[in-house]
């Protein structure tokens, strides 16, 4: 398991199948972060994100707490429609290259987890 916190500003490369969680032992995640991961696969691939356990606060816009997911690396990502989740609804999303950024913000309440294959 690969654990979004303490990886912020990081490049993860991704050589197989895994799961992506806030932490490593799949804990809660904490009020009040910003966190960017940045996940590269090899060359010619693509990659597979699968929830498989999503509980994160949410509402009909996400306004609370969120998971982006961006095509691409870095801040040049952040200016393309990211896909948003948040709640507890399924969201599995298949990249266009072989570069994702996943951003997790939450806000002063509340906290929940997730859980990626």
């Amino acid at each position: 398991t690969i654990g979004i916190y303490g990886n912020d500003d990081q490049t993860i490369t991704l050589q197989a199948a895994g799961y992506i969680s806030w932490t490593s032992d799949d804990s809660h995640y904490d009020n009040d972060q910003d966190i960017q991961v940045y996940f590269e696969a090899p060359m010619g691939k693509r990659i597979l994100l699968i929830f498989q356990d999503i509980e994160i606060e949410g509402n009909q816009f996400c306004h609370y707490d969120e998971l982006e997911i961006y095509d691409g690396m870095g801040n040049s990502s952040l200016t393309t429609h990211p896909r948003v989740v948040c709640g507890t609804s399924e969201a599995d999303y298949v990249s266009t290259n072989n570069v994702i950024t996943i951003r997790f913000k939450s806000d002063s309440l509340n906290n929940g987890h997730f859980n990626i294959l």
